[in-house]
């Protein structure tokens, strides 16, 4: 495992919830319904670094959800590559697994989930990241029992992504996002924004995780 979990994510709650959901490996999509209007809005307004680690960390709730259930690392690693990928352009995003791998109701909410994330990262390219980083909120809301820690999450943490990367006309992709912003009881400043980032992408250990991969310098 490649990360820690993150604090904000109640794992021994998580744990105790029951897999009670519905899943269709063929049409997931209208199990999990459509995008929330406010949540759509909101994140149009911010950067789309911002949109995609929202769909990261909107990720690693469904990951973690299943951290007991599913003891295939390579989720853990994707999640690295990615937010490797949005803190630097230096490394690209991170392959989608074999779907084949990833079937039933707790591996195929996962590699939804990290679908997802690439999705963004390409809509973004559009314009359009809002989108999908919308609906990355909707799978960890299917598979979650009980929604009030995922929602009072979002709202907390939208909050401070229209605070500390709100988009601009002039330069969409915006600033990198630190994973620790996502966070919203851990104070932080312009300054430790750039820490964070820089101790993040130090660390990071490409022989380690096959999901981490530069760009091919031409």
């Amino acid at each position: 495992m490649s990360l820690p979990p993150p604090p904000y994510i109640p794992l021994a709650l998580l744990k105790k919830m029951p897999v009670v959901h519905r899943w269709d490996d063929w049409d997931p999509y209208s199990l999990l319904g459509t995008q929330d209007e406010e949540t759509q809005t909101r994140l149009r307004r911010v950067s789309d670094r911002a949109q995609i680690a929202y769909a990261i960390a909107c990720a690693e709730w469904v990951v973690y959800r299943f951290q007991d259930l599913c003891d295939d690392t390579r989720p853990y690693g994707f999640l690295e590559a990615s937010w490797a990928s949005e803190m630097s352009s230096e490394f690209v995003t991170p392959p989608q697994l074999v779907a084949d791998e990833w079937r039933g109701p707790i591996r195929g909410p996962i590699d939804l989930a990290l679908v997802t994330i690439i999705n963004t990262f390409y809509t973004t390219e559009d314009g359009a990241g809002h989108v999908d980083a919308a609906f990355a909120e909707r799978i960890p809301l299917h598979v979650l029992t009980d929604h009030t820690p995922f929602l009072r999450w979002r709202e907390r943490i939208l909050v401070r992504l229209e605070d500390l990367s709100r988009r601009e006309l002039n330069s969409s992709i915006g600033r990198p996002v630190p994973r620790e912003a996502m966070d919203p009881d851990l104070p932080i400043s312009e300054e430790t924004l750039n820490e964070k980032v820089a101790r993040f992408l130090s660390h990071l250990d490409e022989k380690s995780n096959p999901f981490l991969r530069k760009v091919k310098q031409t």
